[in-house]
């Protein structure tokens, strides 16, 4: 994924999630709110029904007389008005029929019943059986002259405060959509511009790393970080340059020397393959064939020359050997000496100098001849004089 998108992405998320945070809190707010106002209005209105029921009420609740007054009290305050009597037996419903009461269940066990009778006032929020709907239930205690006769009840379906919390829930998400709608718009521009210097910076960096060191990153104008990072590319950039060309000189001066001795060179990394020979061993060995990464063995068929340099890389003393081989049309003797290469103190191969004594062996062998022969010579009169 592009860096501008992984930036529009995470723009997005930090715009979404505080959002949604803050969505979820206005919703619960607005709930709890709306249930506030709904239970205030409800107790408001209870207390009214109360008050008329202890100022014309003189005897216990009695159905005929309070089962009219509780469904018109229901149709003015457009609510569900239940009085129950001090036994919890409801005596009169806005909604439901006179004839039909007696098969309402006991109320005494409800818990705005019992709260009522005890605090006063009590509420209540929950299925009901009778109207299928959340309802709210809020309850007082009617008392005249602190007499007991029952509690007076009003409730409200749940439906409008719930509607009313789709409905502003519905207009969050629009207000989101169109937000991130916008976001979106605006992030891209955004994010293209911000991405422009690191895509630059990048291009430079795999410039740079295909052996390009002329490349150069402009970016002044994107802010002082990316400016610091763009003239830190550049140096970089101007030190490999540098780098690259004192490595180059130095392989060339290392190339010139091998080139110019008269000696054979071979070296081993520290796995003992060969890095390289120079000109010189590879006319010795008479070896046109590509040696790099080979062991010694494979290119001189010597154990002894492969066994020292194993015991150089391991122990870092010197080996020295003489070497016989075997090349079309005459046979050569090799001075071998070996020595490990240790830079900044760290085992890095060995290294192995060809110096061709054949010459200087033939000469010896042929002085060795003639001193022999010449001694013979010399010892031959006197053996005939002594006869």
């Amino acid at each position: 994924m592009k860096f501008k998108w992984k930036l529009f992405l995470c723009y997005l998320l930090i715009v979404l999630i505080p959002f949604l945070a803050a969505e979820r809190f206005i919703a619960s707010h607005l709930k709890k709110q709306l249930l506030e106002q709904t239970e205030d209005r409800l107790l408001k209105e209870t207390l009214l029904i109360k008050t008329i029921l202890e100022k014309d009420s003189d005897k216990p609740f009695q159905p005929e007389k309070l089962d009219p007054i509780a469904k018109h009290m229901g149709r003015q305050i457009e609510a569900r008005v239940t009085l129950i009597d001090r036994r919890g037996v409801v005596v009169g419903d806005s909604a439901v029929p006179f004839e039909e009461l007696k098969a309402l269940e006991d109320h005494s066990r409800r818990p705005e019943f019992i709260a009522a009778f005890e605090k006063d006032h009590g509420m209540a929020m929950r299925y009901s059986t009778t109207l299928r709907k959340d309802m709210m239930y809020v309850a007082v205690k009617v008392q005249p002259h602190d007499e007991f006769f029952g509690v007076a009840r009003v409730a409200l379906p749940l439906t409008n405060v719930n509607d009313l919390i789709s409905r502003t829930e519905l207009s969050l998400l629009t207000a989101f959509v169109l937000c991130a709608a916008l976001i979106l718009v605006l992030n891209v521009l955004a994010s293209r511009k911000l991405a422009q210097p690191i895509e630059q910076i990048t291009r430079a960096a795999q410039a740079i790393s295909a052996g390009d060191f002329n490349i150069k990153v402009y970016a002044k104008e994107y802010g002082k970080e990316l400016e610091t990072l763009g003239r830190s590319v550049n140096t970089m950039a101007s030190e490999i340059k540098k780098r690259v060309r004192e490595i180059t000189q130095e392989k060339e001066t290392l190339n010139t020397i091998l080139r110019s001795m008269s000696d054979g060179v071979m070296v081993v990394d520290v796995q003992g393959g060969i890095m390289l020979i120079n000109s010189i061993l590879e006319g010795l060995l008479d070896s046109p064939q590509t040696v790099t990464g080979k062991s010694p063995v494979e290119v001189i068929r010597n154990a002894e020359l492969q066994d020292g340099f194993v015991r150089v890389l391991e122990t870092g003393e010197t080996f020295n050997m003489q070497l016989s081989i075997a090349i079309t049309g005459s046979d050569k003797v090799l001075d071998v000496t070996v020595t490990r290469l240790m830079p900044e103190g760290k085992t890095q191969g060995a290294v192995a100098v060809f110096h061709d004594i054949t010459e200087l062996k033939r000469i010896n062998k042929d002085r060795k001849h003639f001193v022999h022969k010449v001694s013979t010579e010399t010892q031959s009169p006197r053996t005939s004089i002594t006869r």
